[in-house]
C-alpha cells in the first residue's frame, strides 16, 4: 500500500510533536523586563516576569481571568493532545467506528488551530517589546519547543493518509 511509508512518516512526526508539546507546555517561554530609565532615579525594574504557558494559565486563573484562562488551556494544551491523541487512534484502528469522521474532523481543526496562533503572539510580544526602549522581551526553550510542537503537528496531519476500509 503506498500510504504506509506516509504513515509511518506521521506517526514518527506526531510523536515528535509529543515529545516538543510538554517542554514547550512547562518550561519558560518568554520574559518581560520593564526597565525605563526614570528622571533622578536613573534604570528602575518595575516589572520582570518569566512564564511558561502552564504558568501564564495558572496566573490568569489565580487572577480570575478565567476566561482568558480556559480559552488558552482548550486551545494550547487539550486541543493539541486531542488532536494528536485522535490521528494516534486513526492509525492504529483501522477498522474503527467513527475513524475516518474522526480523521476529516481533525483536518478540519487543523487549519483553525490555535497553538500556531499562540506562537505569533508570543512573537509579536517579543519584537514589540524589543522595540520600545526600557521593555525587554527574552525568548526561552519552552517557546521553541511549543513553535517546535506546531509545525511537527501540522506536518504530521498533511502527511497522514487514511483511506476507509472496505468491510470484509
Amino acid at each position: 500500500m503506498k500510504t504506509r511509508p506516509a504513515n509511518i512518516a506521521a506517526l514518527i512526526l506526531i510523536l515528535a510533536s509529543f515529545a516538543c508539546l510538554v517542554p514547550g507546555l512547562t518550561r519558560p517561554a518568554l520574559t518581560l523586563d520593564i526597565t525605563p530609565v526614570l528622571p533622578f532615579l536613573g534604570k528602575m525594574t518595575i516589572f520582570h516576569q518569566t512564564r511558561s504557558i502552564i504558568g501564564t494559565i495558572r496566573n490568569l486563573y489565580d487572577t480570575g481571568n478565567m476566561l482568558v484562562a480556559a480559552l488558552i488551556l482548550l486551545f494550547s494544551v487539550v486541543v493539541p493532545f486531542a488532536k494528536g491523541l485522535s490521528l494516534l487512534y486513526v492509525l492504529a484502528w483501522k477498522r474503527a467506528p467513527g475513524r475516518m469522521a474522526l480523521f476529516r474532523f481533525v483536518a478540519l481543526i487543523g487549519k483553525w488551530s490555535m497553538a500556531d496562533v499562540f506562537v505569533m503572539g508570543i512573537l509579536l510580544a517579543y519584537m514589540a517589546a524589543g522595540a520600545s526602549e526600557g521593555v525587554a522581551a527574552t525568548l526561552h526553550d519552552g517557546f521553541w519547543f511549543f513553535l517546535g510542537y506546531c509545525i511537527l503537528s501540522v506536518a504530521s496531519a498533511q502527511l497522514m493518509r487514511a483511506e476507509p476500509v472496505p468491510e470484509a
